[in-house]
């Protein structure tokens, strides 16, 4: 489900809220086409999550790859913080890529989480990131 802010669309799908305790469920971040500048797509968490896996897929041509973090912090206008230091880089367009090893996993309750994308090689349509919470 697309979500919206100021009747546009945000480039946040929330895909899934596990029912009961609280649970954020997983989110999606999709950015068409992805750019280097400019505004960053993300969301704001009232409920910390525990970041069980990132899942990124690409679409496109040429041999299209995407250099990629996702930050989280208690103000857009910081640096923030990366999930997974120096970033990841998605050039897989059959399976994606998918990530478990974090250097910050925790991204505390009443933060801001956004996409930056850091280098675009080749023609890409479409980048996505799914983030998936640990279920506890």
């Amino acid at each position: 489900m697309p979500i919206y802010a100021n009747g546009r669309d945000t480039g946040v799908r929330m895909l899934g809220r596990s029912p009961g305790s609280g649970d954020v469920g997983s989110k999606a971040i999709s950015m068409s086409p992805p750019i280097t500048s400019g505004p960053k797509p993300g969301f704001f968490t009232e409920n910390g999550i525990n970041v069980s896996r990132l899942v990124a897929s690409i679409r496109g041509s040429g041999g299209p790859s995407v250099s990629w973090t996702l930050r989280f912090g208690s103000t857009r206008d910081a640096v923030g913080t990366e999930v997974i230091v120096g970033g990841s880089l998605t050039d897989d367009v059959a399976g994606g890529s998918s990530d478990i090893m974090f250097s910050n996993a925790i991204i505390p309750a009443n933060s801001f989480v956004w996409l930056e994308v850091t280098a675009v090689v080749g023609t890409v349509d479409e980048f996505d990131v799914t983030i998936i919470p640990e279920l506890v």
